[in-house]
């Protein structure tokens, strides 16, 4: 019998042996892995400074050309074309296509002024000359006005009756143009009471469009809600359940940073995909106890569908050996009592060790600023006002960046978090660091590979159904 143990163990440990060179050689891999997928993204970053850099050298050159064709800097690429199609329609209108340039222009506009001038100058001579000639036409002439001036004399007679005539006729216009004038100003005021109904028209429509896409982009997060796939890993799994104390053993521990009060979403032990399943309990660490051990309470489960021995668990806020980092938009309010709950979302975030990269508060100040290393944005109902704008960016932004979206609703689900959760820590900036597991004197254990009875694998006992029972 004793021969028969000793054989059991030997296999175990050649068994176990051959699992941890598999998880070695797999950490490897993944580490590589990493590793040059951090490589590519400080290279894609250095690429996309680069690039940035040139479009403001770009920008300032561009800039300073406009100014030198006497443009303001501030015009775009559609003003400075209309501008300088205008300009040539009026400089350069008779020059062949190829020759409507600025400079091309100015050269014409040169020379042509260069020989005005000559031409100006001969005109001053003939006009010396002219005024001569003008001097003794005068002296004829004015022999010629003395005859006239009795002729005049009779044209004025007969100018005063036409100007009598005159003023009766202009009496008549300006009745008529006052006529005009009213009927004018009538159908003016008609025209501003239409601009006044039309612009409230558009009014309406704009925001009837903003309202339609609002509801078009919440139907578009749905459909890949429903439709993407996330392959989120379980964090770790249930190794030891204790109902009646409502008590669980997890296998993670101080080597993964695990620290008191993180709670975990608990999913059957049969599923990959966890962040697309629906969950069958929640629990919150109470205890590290060892390097891949921890004690958790249960914060909830189901009498049909309890916690058992080799469930996952899994939460989003937490992950072994990185800090996951969050951003927050929206207003947050998880029981419908008309009060912010955002410092319960941020209190959720922080004590798993999370970051908060960026947030939109209630009051619609953005603080802080989202990258490519943001992991998740949770998104609460959108603000009113001046806020909708700035939580409709912070959402594109998201999107662009590829951080993953999470409704409220769907956030809780995934930390674990329970209405009836008796907690009452609240945290503020800072503090969630003071939970963090203390490291352990004489530094972490080490596995001596006899393992107690209590913590070897085991499945939960079948239960017999009655044949004759129905669902």
């Amino acid at each position: 019998m004793a021969s028969s143990d000793n054989q059991v163990i030997q296999i175990f440990m050649i068994v176990f042996s051959i699992l941890t060179l598999i998880l070695a050689v797999t950490t490897f891999l993944f580490y590589q892995s990493y590793k040059e997928a951090d490589e590519r993204a400080r290279k894609d970053g250095q690429d996309l400074q680069k690039a940035r850099e040139d479009i403001r050298t770009a920008q300032t050159e561009l800039n300073d050309l406009k100014q030198m064709v006497g443009l303001k800097p501030e015009l775009q690429a559609p003003a400075v074309k209309e501008q300088f199609d205008k300009d040539m329609v009026a400089f350069a209108a008779n020059f062949p296509e190829e020759k409507r340039h600025y400079r091309d222009a100015l050269e014409f506009l040169f020379t042509t002024l260069s020989d005005t001038n000559k031409h100006l100058a001969d005109v001053q001579v003939q006009l010396e000359e002219l005024k001569e000639g003008f001097r003794v036409r005068e002296e004829i002439k004015q022999k010629q006005i003395d005859e006239h001036a009795k002729a005049a004399q009779a044209a004025a007679d007969d100018l005063a009756e036409e100007r009598a005539k005159f003023k009766t006729s202009l009496d008549t216009i300006n009745a008529e143009k006052d006529d005009l004038a009213k009927k004018l100003q009538t159908q003016q005021q008609q025209m501003d009471t239409a601009k006044e109904e039309h612009e409230k028209t558009q009014k309406q429509l704009n925001t009837d469009l903003a309202n339609a896409q609002a509801n078009l982009r919440d139907l578009e997060e749905k459909y890949r809600e429903e439709t993407r796939q996330t392959f989120e890993v379980a964090d770790g799994e249930v190794v030891k359940v204790n109902q009646a104390n409502g008590t669980v053993w997890i296998n993670l521990g101080s080597a993964d940073e695990l620290r008191r009060l993180v709670t975990f979403s608990v999913y059957t032990s049969q599923e990959n995909d966890v962040a697309r399943n629906e969950r069958k309990g929640s629990i919150e660490v109470t205890q590290v106890l060892d390097a891949h051990l921890a004690e958790a309470r249960i914060l909830d489960d189901q009498l049909t569908n309890p916690i058992v021995q080799g469930d996952k668990i899994f939460t989003p806020a937490w992950h072994p050996g990185r800090v996951e980092r969050f951003a927050l938009v929206g207003l947050f309010d998880i029981n419908d009592d008309d009060k912010s709950d955002r410092q319960l979302i941020r209190d959720l975030v922080l004590r798993s060790g999370a970051v908060i990269d960026a947030e939109l508060d209630d009051s619609g100040q953005k603080t802080g600023q989202m990258s490519i290393n943001t992991r998740f944005l949770v998104r609460g109902d959108e603000p009113t006002g001046e806020g909708l704008a700035a939580y409709n960016e912070m959402i594109t932004e998201a999107r662009n960046l590829g951080i993953e979206q999470l409704t409220v609703a769907k956030f809780l689900d995934h930390v674990g978090y329970a209405a009836n959760n008796n907690s009452v820590l609240n945290y503020r900036e800072g503090q969630p660091a003071d939970f963090k597991a203390p490291p352990r004197a004489g530094g972490t254990p080490k596995a001596t590979g006899n393992v107690s009875p209590l913590f070897r694998p085991r499945q939960p006992p079948r239960v017999q159904r009655n044949p004759a029972y129905q669902p």
